[in-house]
């Protein structure tokens, strides 16, 4: 385990960096909307955030990952935002290298190459709702692998646990 944890802590300046700066224009919309959902007990069907579509039909399909950086935002501000959003990346790197050591990769060279793609990375880390579909697909793979693999009665629980990202996934 010991080169595996060497390894992740490379990813970790990516991380960091991505916690710095909350590039997204939609970020503050996101964060305002999770509140407006934790005050009204409910998911917002009509637009009160955008002045392009303000008052107009809307399907939140982000609202959960809404509701989490406004509960964070709640507690912590905009640096607790960032955070949160550097811990999920950190999340998802470290869950690809899970699956490479894994599948019988070495910690040298899945280290890096995810340290020589975390620049093409970048654009697409940064603090939206996919971030949370980017750790909850490697989680699925995980799950999945040992669904695939084990043969004992921890199968049932690994079959619960995928259902249950499926579920909230298509929520």
């Amino acid at each position: 385990r010991g080169p595996w944890c060497c390894v992740g802590r490379a990813f970790l300046p990516l991380g960091v960096f991505r916690a710095g700066p909350l590039a997204e224009t939609e970020t503050c919309g996101q964060i305002r909307t999770g509140l407006i959902t934790l005050v009204q007990h409910a998911i917002p069907t009509v637009d009160t955030v955008s002045w392009t579509m303000h008052g107009e039909h809307w399907t939140l399909n982000s609202w959960g990952f809404n509701v989490l950086i406004a509960a964070v935002y709640r507690l912590a501000g905009l640096p607790g935002v960032a955070l949160t959003c550097a811990a999920l990346v950190m999340a998802a790197g470290g869950l690809v290298l899970l699956l490479a050591s894994q599948l019988g990769a070495s910690p040298i060279v899945a280290g890096a190459i995810l340290w020589l793609d975390s620049p093409l990375l970048i654009g697409w880390l940064s603090a939206r709702p996919q971030l949370v579909d980017y750790v909850a697909v490697l989680v699925l793979v995980v799950l999945l692998r040992r669904l695939v693999n084990d043969h004992h009665p921890v199968r049932l629980v690994l079959l619960v646990a995928t259902e249950l990202i499926l579920s909230c996934w298509h929520s």
